[in-house]
Protein backbone atom coordinates (compact mmCIF):
# COMPACT_ATOMS: atom_id res chain seq x y z
CA UNK A 1 0.00 0.00 0.00
CA UNK A 2 1.44 3.52 -0.66
CA UNK A 3 0.42 5.58 1.90
CA UNK A 4 2.35 9.12 1.87
CA UNK A 5 1.70 12.12 4.01
CA UNK A 6 1.67 15.18 2.02
CA UNK A 7 2.93 19.05 3.43
CA UNK A 8 0.06 21.78 2.99
CA UNK A 9 1.70 25.03 1.22
CA UNK A 10 1.27 27.17 3.88
CA UNK A 11 -0.17 30.20 1.16
CA UNK A 12 -3.25 27.87 -0.23
CA UNK A 13 -6.43 29.22 0.37
CA UNK A 14 -10.57 28.06 0.69
CA UNK A 15 -12.40 30.63 -0.14
CA UNK A 16 -16.34 30.85 0.71
CA UNK A 17 -18.82 32.98 -0.56
CA UNK A 18 -22.34 31.81 0.45
CA UNK A 19 -23.00 27.87 -0.53
CA UNK A 20 -20.80 25.61 1.38
CA UNK A 21 -20.63 23.33 -1.75
CA UNK A 22 -19.40 25.61 -3.89
CA UNK A 23 -15.67 26.84 -2.10
CA UNK A 24 -13.23 28.03 -4.46
CA UNK A 25 -9.76 26.38 -4.17
CA UNK A 26 -6.42 27.37 -4.30
CA UNK A 27 -4.16 25.01 -2.36
CA UNK A 28 -0.84 23.12 -2.70
CA UNK A 29 0.53 19.78 -0.71
CA UNK A 30 4.03 18.13 -1.69
CA UNK A 31 5.84 15.28 -0.63
CA UNK A 32 9.52 15.26 -0.58
CA UNK A 33 11.37 12.67 -2.45
CA UNK A 34 15.08 11.79 -2.56
CA UNK A 35 15.74 11.26 -5.78
CA UNK A 36 18.65 11.76 -8.53
CA UNK A 37 18.11 14.48 -11.31
CA UNK A 38 20.82 12.48 -13.35
CA UNK A 39 18.37 9.57 -13.84
CA UNK A 40 16.30 12.20 -16.55
CA UNK A 41 19.22 11.86 -18.92
CA UNK A 42 22.62 9.71 -18.06
CA UNK A 43 24.24 11.05 -21.47
CA UNK A 44 24.06 14.39 -20.51
CA UNK A 45 26.08 16.22 -17.62
CA UNK A 46 23.62 17.46 -15.19
CA UNK A 47 26.12 19.09 -13.31
CA UNK A 48 24.06 19.07 -10.31
CA UNK A 49 26.00 20.65 -7.21
CA UNK A 50 25.73 17.31 -5.54
CA UNK A 51 26.39 14.04 -6.62
CA UNK A 52 23.37 11.72 -6.11
CA UNK A 53 20.00 11.68 -4.56
CA UNK A 54 18.75 15.37 -3.53
CA UNK A 55 15.06 16.71 -2.17
CA UNK A 56 12.47 16.77 -4.89
CA UNK A 57 9.48 18.17 -3.74
CA UNK A 58 6.48 16.98 -5.53
CA UNK A 59 3.33 19.32 -5.86
CA UNK A 60 -0.48 18.46 -6.57
CA UNK A 61 -2.01 21.85 -6.85
CA UNK A 62 -5.61 21.85 -6.56
CA UNK A 63 -7.91 24.85 -7.73
CA UNK A 64 -11.14 25.83 -8.94
CA UNK A 65 -14.18 24.55 -6.95
CA UNK A 66 -14.24 22.02 -4.36
CA UNK A 67 -16.83 19.56 -5.98
CA UNK A 68 -14.68 19.62 -8.98
CA UNK A 69 -11.54 20.59 -8.45
CA UNK A 70 -8.82 21.16 -10.97
CA UNK A 71 -5.73 18.76 -10.38
CA UNK A 72 -2.37 19.52 -11.66
CA UNK A 73 1.13 18.52 -10.77
CA UNK A 74 4.60 20.15 -10.30
CA UNK A 75 8.24 18.48 -9.66
CA UNK A 76 10.86 21.24 -7.83
CA UNK A 77 14.36 20.04 -7.00
CA UNK A 78 16.05 21.75 -4.37
CA UNK A 79 19.20 22.60 -6.05
CA UNK A 80 19.58 22.34 -10.07
CA UNK A 81 21.59 24.04 -12.77
CA UNK A 82 20.31 25.68 -16.20
CA UNK A 83 21.05 22.03 -17.79
CA UNK A 84 18.27 20.49 -15.30
CA UNK A 85 16.04 23.46 -15.59
CA UNK A 86 16.32 23.52 -19.04
CA UNK A 87 15.37 19.58 -19.10
CA UNK A 88 12.42 20.33 -16.35
CA UNK A 89 10.88 22.94 -18.02
CA UNK A 90 10.44 20.83 -21.15
CA UNK A 91 9.44 18.43 -19.10
CA UNK A 92 6.62 20.81 -17.18
CA UNK A 93 5.31 21.52 -20.79
CA UNK A 94 3.52 18.09 -21.69
CA UNK A 95 0.89 17.44 -19.05
CA UNK A 96 1.89 13.36 -19.95
CA UNK A 97 5.69 13.57 -19.23
CA UNK A 98 5.18 15.59 -16.19
CA UNK A 99 2.50 12.96 -15.03
CA UNK A 100 4.67 10.21 -16.22
CA UNK A 101 7.72 11.80 -13.79
CA UNK A 102 5.71 12.63 -10.72
CA UNK A 103 4.23 9.41 -10.47
CA UNK A 104 7.46 8.10 -11.45
CA UNK A 105 8.78 9.82 -8.52
CA UNK A 106 5.95 8.25 -6.17
CA UNK A 107 5.37 5.23 -6.83
CA UNK A 108 9.43 4.27 -7.77
CA UNK A 109 11.46 7.19 -5.71
CA UNK A 110 13.02 8.06 -9.18
CA UNK A 111 12.78 9.37 -12.51
CA UNK A 112 12.29 8.02 -15.30
CA UNK A 113 14.49 8.37 -18.78
CA UNK A 114 13.95 10.78 -21.41
CA UNK A 115 17.04 10.57 -23.66
CA UNK A 116 15.02 7.47 -25.56
CA UNK A 117 16.58 4.62 -23.55
CA UNK A 118 13.42 1.72 -23.23
CA UNK A 119 13.29 -1.28 -22.20
CA UNK A 120 13.14 -3.71 -25.76
CA UNK A 121 13.06 -6.97 -23.99
CA UNK A 122 10.41 -9.23 -25.36
CA UNK A 123 8.08 -9.64 -22.43
CA UNK A 124 7.64 -5.59 -21.73
CA UNK A 125 4.28 -5.42 -22.82
CA UNK A 126 3.59 -8.10 -20.74
CA UNK A 127 5.36 -6.13 -17.77
CA UNK A 128 3.59 -3.01 -18.55
CA UNK A 129 0.57 -4.92 -17.89
CA UNK A 130 1.68 -6.98 -14.58
CA UNK A 131 2.61 -3.02 -13.58
CA UNK A 132 -0.71 -1.54 -14.27
CA UNK A 133 -2.46 -4.44 -12.63
CA UNK A 134 -0.39 -3.96 -9.33
CA UNK A 135 -0.36 -0.72 -8.85
CA UNK A 136 -3.86 -0.22 -9.19
CA UNK A 137 -4.69 -3.20 -6.92
CA UNK A 138 -2.70 -0.90 -4.24
CA UNK A 139 -4.75 2.80 -5.52
CA UNK A 140 -7.96 0.60 -4.78
CA UNK A 141 -6.70 -0.28 -1.54
CA UNK A 142 -5.98 3.61 -0.62
CA UNK A 143 -9.26 4.95 -0.17
CA UNK A 144 -12.67 3.94 -0.06
CA UNK A 145 -14.42 7.29 -1.27
CA UNK A 146 -12.44 7.83 -4.52
CA UNK A 147 -11.97 5.29 -7.43
CA UNK A 148 -8.11 6.04 -8.67
CA UNK A 149 -6.90 3.81 -11.59
CA UNK A 150 -3.11 3.94 -13.78
CA UNK A 151 -2.81 2.60 -17.21
CA UNK A 152 0.96 1.96 -18.30
CA UNK A 153 1.71 1.42 -22.02
CA UNK A 154 4.68 1.56 -23.79
CA UNK A 155 4.71 3.69 -27.22
CA UNK A 156 4.98 1.28 -29.75
CA UNK A 157 6.38 4.74 -32.51
CA UNK A 158 8.56 6.47 -30.11
CA UNK A 159 9.80 3.46 -27.71
CA UNK A 160 8.49 5.79 -24.78
CA UNK A 161 6.33 4.75 -21.93
CA UNK A 162 3.05 6.14 -21.34
CA UNK A 163 1.29 6.68 -17.89
CA UNK A 164 -2.64 8.15 -17.61
CA UNK A 165 -4.16 8.63 -14.25
CA UNK A 166 -7.73 8.54 -13.51
CA UNK A 167 -10.19 9.41 -10.57
CA UNK A 168 -13.38 9.00 -9.89
CA UNK A 169 -15.76 10.65 -7.02
CA UNK A 170 -19.29 9.90 -5.94
CA UNK A 171 -21.03 12.75 -4.21
CA UNK A 172 -24.28 12.88 -2.93
CA UNK A 173 -25.02 9.52 -1.93
CA UNK A 174 -23.95 8.92 -5.86
CA UNK A 175 -25.90 11.47 -7.50
CA UNK A 176 -23.34 13.46 -8.94
CA UNK A 177 -20.39 11.29 -10.39
CA UNK A 178 -16.74 13.12 -10.95
CA UNK A 179 -14.48 11.38 -13.08
CA UNK A 180 -11.17 12.19 -14.90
Amino acid sequence: TINEIFLLDQNGTVTWTGDPYDARLDVKCYYVVNADLNELAPSQNMGTTQQGNQPIKCYINLTESILKPAISFDIIPTKMNETSKTLLDGIKKSPDMLNKQFFSLMLAKKFQRIDGQANTGGGSDAAYDLLTSQINQMLNQMSKEYKLNIDIDKDNITGGTNATFGFQKEFFDDKLLLTS
